[in-house]
């Protein structure tokens, strides 16, 4: 008498049954994963620049600033030049160890960004495509405060999940909140 080595039909239907339902359960998870993870890549982001612009302000004792292109959706660190006599102009830094812009995915949506008590992307009569804070070479920031929309990720009553941004000037450190925040 023979014996066969192998699966029978019912063995590989139940092991694809149990599959199916491990992915039925783990993709939706995982679809919940991604928004917050780009979210939270952002601030990073964004937070590496800010101390990199403070570091580098002190250490050269130039005026930084953070520009963000709204409608690129790109932010970049820039420095001031050295002209006596002339307006400031700004140029952007360019390091090989150090990631000096990035652009933000397109569910970030700017909706205010503050620079002291003033709204810079609001202003009434003027369409506003690049806004920007100074870092200034004695540790200090402009006080900042970005409010966004986080348009793939839902609260529980089903709109677009707010997050307030709000730049300490002494430490030129960034708390995130849950709500949009006002100066």
């Amino acid at each position: 008498m023979s014996v066969k080595a192998g699966f029978s039909f019912l063995e590989l239907m139940v092991v694809m049954l149990l599959l199916g339902i491990m992915g039925s359960v783990l993709v939706p998870n995982l679809a919940r994963i991604t928004p917050g993870y780009e979210r939270r890549a952002f601030i990073t982001k964004l937070n590496n620049l800010l101390l990199f612009s403070w570091r580098n302000a002190l250490i050269t004792q130039r005026v930084h600033r953070l520009l963000f292109d709204i409608n690129k959706h790109i932010v970049r660190v820039q420095a001031q030049k050295e002209e006596e006599g002339k307006d400031p102009s700004f140029y952007d830094v360019q390091t090989e160890y150090v990631q000096t812009h990035f652009q933000w995915p397109e569910s970030i949506t700017i909706k205010q960004l503050f620079v002291g008590k003033e709204e810079q992307l609001q202003r009434p009569g003027i369409k506003t495509e690049e806004v920007w804070f100074f870092v200034v070479p004695n540790g200090m920031a402009q006080e900042v405060i970005i409010n966004t929309l986080d348009t793939k990720d839902l609260d529980v009553q089903g709109k677009e999940r707010q997050i307030g941004l709000v730049i300490n000037p002494f430490t030129v450190q960034m708390s995130t909140h849950d709500t949009f925040q006002k100066p």
